[in-house]
């Protein structure tokens, strides 16, 4: 039993729990009975470090391998768009592990450094939260435990600011981060490992490109990742932005900049996700905050649903208390100027409120740099301040055609297709500067349509906006307007009338227009290749070559397909040349060489394939031809490594409708190693091994009938 009053002692408890509470009150000349309340909070912080400690020592071997139930999340957003809200409907579970903003720890790296050497950092940090080891994030957990700054994230952190870490009481406008016993790494990490599921929220995120570096440097076998993308109206964000945040000088200038930043970045990523690279299969979902804001019991349900987990009641009962109250954020500056005092927020409120305070003209500055983005989500373009004023019309504002956990493949051919600028710049293949220009007299043919190559019908109160639709879609090079039209008074074309000729058709109510390019050509470059902005996303599939044109009356861009596709836009997949053996839709091919399920399904996937997936007996029966010739068992695509639990799944994404296992498999282990890979035997069945066995493999690719 420790001395109450002995300075040795308590110093000693001091030193352990890392918190000077004790000598503050020994030098202020304080009573025993003081240090009573005192001690007690300690030796339960203490309690408390060494449970911890013991659960690092029986987790070790989760720390070393990895667990399959564990679910780490990913929410990207982007400022003022609502990921605070929706941190918290993840950070209410008892089971989740939330972190707010851990990218700000990082932010001198981020303006004094190289951003390959940000990059790496950010690698670094987010491997080491999702995999709770903070051995070398000391710089981490000093940031959430020191610095003054910092006193957001730490609190916004459930897990990390519960008794007895924290006290109760951080209402009080006199709370500090000292009131909070010091983050160790090892402390940090155990805290991680006692809960099922990490959630991590970042608004300085804006590359979905870069998350493949963590994947490949964390691995699959031990790291499961979805990422939840959270999107709000471009033209509510700006208003946030520039009326919310006075203390920056807004300019029509940088307001336009901002707008297109902001689109482009949004566009970019979803355009990357629905482009399913492997890694990200089945890991993506978007999520408007209109539809969060307005349904939010609806929607966490669905958002659970996708992650796997159950929710909980605790969820369930903050959301109501949220419904009631209003949602409250006890952000950085409310806390430092305003002595924590809580803004509260009425979720309905948050969803209608710019339209009241934007000036129309700025709506239109938005409209016209995010029309794509906007269009492809679902935001409608206001035709006229009167609408824009009309609360009561919001679902028409923001439509439905976007639902969360939206199966954005469904529509990836749409996106893909589409391109984020077309501006021509300067370039070594034949361009001088130009730009594309809004032009009548010869370039307009009053009372006539191009018929058959509209691929877009949109809604333009002027023939200004008809043609700005045009220009951000890559495909268009021309435009039929309708001037007393209301509904779908623009259509957008693929063709022009010196592509298409004949198909320029008389039409009564309707302009036809070209999209003139206003091109400078060098004669002493014969190349008609251009830097135009149209494959900077390339539109083209299976692994075609994207080609930007500066053509005045043609294409704005061409593709060049490889051999294993064919198409305008090399859509149609083939079988590449006779070695690949086909079967119905189906092409697949034996590769000798011995590699790892990994190594082998990124082989395949330099050929715009994956490891083969089989849907029928029949269809093993062609496989299997392959492999009994050689004798030696080979990969194919069925695996459990990004699966909760151990469901196995093949790994294009389709659907595993047919089986072929051998007696007593899947086994899941032996002899104490993980089996998580399927092999195909020489007689035709399945074994699941483990993913490091070298391996010879058969690649696949589904083909157009």
């Amino acid at each position: 039993m420790y001395s109450l009053c002995g300075t040795s002692n308590s110093r000693f408890i001091d030193d352990i729990a890392n918190n000077s509470s004790v000598n503050k009150v020994l030098n202020r000349g304080k009573n025993c009975s003081n240090l009573d309340k005192e001690i007690a909070n300690l030796r339960k912080r203490l309690t408390t470090y060494e449970k911890l400690d013991k659960f690092m020592e029986v987790d070790s071997m989760t720390s070393k391998f990895g667990s399959k139930m564990r679910q780490n999340i990913l929410i990207v957003s982007d400022y003022a768009s609502g990921s605070s809200f929706l941190g918290e409907i993840l950070n209410q579970h008892p089971q989740v592990f939330y972190l707010y903003e851990p990218l700000k720890s990082l932010e001198f790296y981020h303006e004094n450094r190289p951003e390959s050497i940000y990059d790496t950092m950010v690698t670094h940090l987010l491997n080491g939260i999702f995999h709770c080891n903070f051995r070398d994030l000391v710089y981490y957990t000093e940031f959430l435990s020191y610095q003054y700054s910092s006193l957001r994230h730490r609190l916004a952190s459930r897990a990390l600011s519960s008794p007895p870490l924290c006290p109760e009481n951080y209402n009080n406008p006199r709370y500090s981060i000292r009131m909070c016993a010091p983050l160790r790494p090892q402390t940090a990490s155990a805290i991680c490992r006692l809960h099922k599921h990490t959630a991590v929220k970042t608004i300085r995120f804006n590359s979905f490109h870069k998350l493949s570096y963590l994947m490949d440097n964390g691995g699959p076998m031990d790291f499961s990742l979805k990422v939840i993308h959270l999107i709000r109206d471009p033209r509510a964000v700006l208003n946030s932005r520039v009326l919310d945040n006075s203390r920056q000088n807004w300019t029509i200038k940088s307001v336009g900049e901002y707008a297109q930043s902001m689109c482009r970045d949004m566009l970019r990523n979803i355009k990357y996700a629905v482009s399913a690279p492997a890694w990200l299969h089945g890991r993506y979902t978007l999520i408007r905050y209109e539809d969060l804001a307005t349904n939010p019991h609806q929607i966490a349900e669905q958002l659970y649903r996708y992650l796997g987990v159950t929710i909980a009641p605790q969820v369930r009962s903050w959301i109501d208390r949220t419904l009631r109250d209003g949602f409250k954020s006890n952000s950085l500056l409310d806390s430092i100027y305003r002595q924590f005092s809580y803004s509260t927020q009425n979720l309905t409120d948050s969803v209608q409120k710019w339209r009241t305070q934007i000036p129309y003209s700025i709506v239109r500055l938005i409209e016209t740099e995010c029309y794509e983005v906007m269009n492809l989500v679902g935001y409608k373009i206001v035709e006229d301040e009167d609408e824009l004023r009309t609360v009561s019309r919001t679902e028409d504002i923001a439509n439905n055609r976007v639902m969360v956990a939206v199966n954005l493949k469904n529509v990836a051919f749409q996106i893909i297709l589409y391109s984020l600028r077309a501006v021509p710049v300067n370039s070594d293949g034949g361009c001088l500067p130009g730009a594309f220009f809004f032009a009548s007299g010869r370039n307009m043919v009053e009372e006539h349509a191009l018929g058959g190559h509209v691929i877009a019908n949109v809604t333009a109160k002027e023939p200004i906006r008809c043609f700005k639709a045009c220009r951000l879609d890559c495909r268009c090079i021309s435009f039929n307007f309708q001037p007393r039209g209301s509904k779908s008074n623009c259509q957008l074309n693929e063709e022009n009338r010196y592509t298409a000729l004949g198909a320029l058709e008389f039409k009564a109510g309707w302009d036809y227009y070209d999209l003139v390019i206003d091109y400078n050509i060098n004669s002493d470059a014969p190349s008609v290749y251009c830097q135009n902005g149209c494959c900077e996303n390339n539109p083209c599939l299976n692994g075609g070559t994207c080609h930007e044109r500066c053509d005045v009356h043609g294409k704005r861009f061409s593709c060049e397909c490889g051999s294993g596709a064919t198409g305008k836009f090399c859509e149609t997949a083939i079988c590449v040349s006779q070695d690949w053996r086909r079967y119905q839709n189906s092409c697949f091919k034996l590769f000798h060489e011995y590699k790892t399920w990994i190594s082998a399904n990124k082989s395949c996937e330099k050929i715009n394939s994956t490891l083969v997936s089989i849907h029928s007996s029949e269809e093993n029966d062609a496989v299997h031809k392959l492999i009994v010739k050689n004798k030696a068992p080979a990969w194919i695509g069925l695996t459990n490594l990004n699966s909760i639990g151990l469901s196995y799944e093949w790994v294009d994404g389709s659907n595993l409708s047919f089986t072929n296992w051998g007696y007593g498999e899947p086994s899941y282990s032996h002899q104490g190693t993980f089996e998580n890979c399927t092999e195909m035997g020489v007689s035709g069945s399945w074994n699941d091994v483990n993913q490091n066995y070298s391996l010879m493999y058969v690649c696949g690719k589904k083909i157009s009938p």
